[in-house]
């Protein structure tokens, strides 16, 4: 169903979001990874380990230029964090995203900043959005 799926949705106007970790997951979905990945438009990597094994693996075929490109995205949280974006109708290219401070704690997902938000909420029974402009302040000063 998932491969039928993805082989049609784009000729219908429809879309299918899957989000990984890695692109090595796809080797879990076996066969239906490859469906997965070959349907995509669109492909958004971040800073990650795993791009010259999955190289390897046969889930990456970029040339050497673009894999050097691809390896270059790095994160500076909270400042930015760059963007691999493979297009099959736009092209490839980085990204920069940049957001402001309060944005970047009401999205975070790093766990020590989730935990001190909500240790800030609990111990002084303040709202989410008062400990979050107390981590700003944090950060800014």
């Amino acid at each position: 169903i998932i491969e039928e799926g993805y082989r049609k949705a784009r000729k219908y106007h429809g879309s299918f979001t899957v989000v990984i970790q890695s692109d090595l997951d796809m080797l879990k979905f076996g066969g239906v990874g490859k469906v997965i990945y070959g349907n995509s438009e669109f492909k958004f990597k971040l800073e990650s380990p795993d791009y010259e094994q999955a190289r390897k693996e046969g889930i990456l075929d970029y040339d050497d230029f673009t894999m050097r490109v691809l390896k270059s995205v790095k994160s500076n949280k909270p400042k930015y964090s760059e963007i691999f974006i493979d297009s099959k109708t736009l092209g490839m290219g980085v990204v920069r995203l940049c957001v402001d401070s309060y944005s970047y704690f009401v999205y975070t997902s790093e766990a020590k900043e989730y935990m001190e938000i909500e240790r800030i909420v609990e111990q002084k029974g303040v709202s989410y959005a008062e400990a979050i402009e107390e981590m700003v302040s944090r950060v800014n000063s």
